[in-house]
């Protein structure tokens, strides 16, 4: 994976990160430690499978490999949708009294992946 890809991408997660946490942190002290918890496994049931997928879809990037990089691409997608279902799995058996807020923590991170290349185009540039 090229470096400037990395670096870009590394951002992107960590800033993703940052702000699920901050959020969490806030649900915690307004409401309920529990509330908070569940929130921040539904953001991680976004945020892990976004790391996987940027692994697989940037292991070859460039004009010399269309076929690999389309390949990882798809591989990728497929991993990453297989990620979420089990990692929801998991989340919901591990807090099924709060699954209102893992679903916000989910949908909020899922929102924030949309929405943040509009707001953060400079500071993730893949230049």
């Amino acid at each position: 994976m090229p470096k400037a890809v990395k670096t870009g991408i590394g951002r992107f997660f960590i800033f993703e990160t940052i702000m699920a946490l901050g959020a969490a942190l806030a649900i915690s002290l307004l409401w309920n430690a529990n509330l908070g918890f569940a929130f921040f496994l539904g953001a991680l049931c976004v945020i892990i499978p976004g790391m996987l997928f940027a692994k697989c879809a940037f292991s070859y990037v460039g004009a010399r490999f269309p076929q690999k990089t389309l390949r990882n691409f798809f591989i990728g997608e497929v991993l990453k949708f297989l990620m979420v279902a089990i990692l929801f799995y998991i989340a919901i058996k591990i807090v099924p009294e709060h699954a209102g807020a893992l679903c916000a923590g989910f949908i909020v991170t899922q929102l924030l992946v949309f929405t943040m290349p509009l707001f953060l185009n400079d500071w993730v540039s893949i230049k």
